[in-house]
């Protein structure tokens, strides 16, 4: 136990749990931004392709936060923050030289899978996982000058870190679990041979490059999670770690507290004098 404790204690250790933390948001950002913009590879992270299906194909890529369509000169990518659908139909439309007929009826299927069918759970999971690292950035320049004045606040800083990781935990496997579902169902409904929609000219396929950036953000927080309560000195971590009280002494502190003897052995403390054994003052009168 004492080998373990000394490798939590570790500077190495801590650089790894400090990197791991910037190694998670960026892979939050990565998810986020897909089909944001038209930089290398984001075009690929999408929730689903909506694909028209008949003599001439059209591919709409569906991010949380951003369409692509295809183009002569590949995904050309618009954000779909705060934008009606008509803003995003004049937007992709003019990107593209399809002739598809009822060309706007695909792109508002598109808009409305994006906006009622994948709640972004994730973007939730992401706020509460900054503040989280925000907290543990505070915490470790607070170590720099120790008091017993800032004891109490170190240990509530480290509880909020605890509990605000947890919850980004829970929120980003609820999104991988949404996101995956989801995805698979629609891409059920409108296969070949689905009869659930008959006469469908429009298949959904889903986006495998996010699904594995979410499930990667998923098991990288719960190591992250484990590892702060290892750091913190918390048996068990999670919300009930958050709860317990940090840094609990040790026998080694305890005994520190009581005297030695000539063995080394500590003593136990002897209880104070009472009056009785205490010398009586001797009489004026004899």
């Amino acid at each position: 136990m004492a080998g373990t404790r000394k490798i939590f204690d570790s500077v190495g250790y801590r650089s790894m749990v400090y990197l791991a933390a910037v190694g998670i948001i960026v892979l939050y950002a990565l998810t986020l931004t897909g089909c944001v913009s038209d930089s290398p590879g984001i075009p690929n992270i999408f929730l689903v392709n909506v694909q028209s299906q008949g003599i001439e194909t059209m591919n709409i890529r569906v991010g949380y936060y951003g369409m692509c369509v295809d183009s002569p000169k590949g995904f050309e990518c618009v954000s779909s923050i705060a934008k009606y659908a008509s803003t995003l139909e004049n937007e992709l439309l003019g990107t593209t030289n399809s002739t598809i007929d009822d060309i706007d009826r695909f792109l508002s299927i598109a808009a409305t899978t994006q906006w009622k069918l994948f709640p972004c759970l994730l973007a939730g999971a992401g706020v509460a996982f900054f503040y989280s690292s925000a907290a543990l950035l505070i915490l470790k320049c607070s170590f720099k000058k120790p008091s017993r004045k800032n004891r109490s606040s170190i240990r509530s800083i480290q509880r909020a870190i605890l509990l605000l990781s947890e919850f980004a935990v829970i929120l980003a496997f609820t999104s991988a679990m949404v996101t995956m579902t989801t995805a698979r169902a629609l891409e059920f409904a409108t296969s070949s041979d689905s009869s659930v929609m008959e006469g469908n000219d429009i298949h959904l396929s889903p986006g495998v490059l996010l699904q594995i950036l979410q499930w990667l953000i998923v098991g990288f927080s719960v190591l992250f999670q484990v590892a702060l309560s290892n750091m913190f000195g918390v048996q068990g971590g999670g919300i009930a770690a958050g709860l317990l009280p940090l840094h609990a002494p040790t026998r080694r502190h305890r005994d520190r507290a009581l005297p030695a003897t000539n063995s080394g052995a500590p003593r136990p403390l002897e209880p104070p004098e009472t009056l009785s054994a205490l010398p009586r003052p001797r009489s004026l009168t004899h």
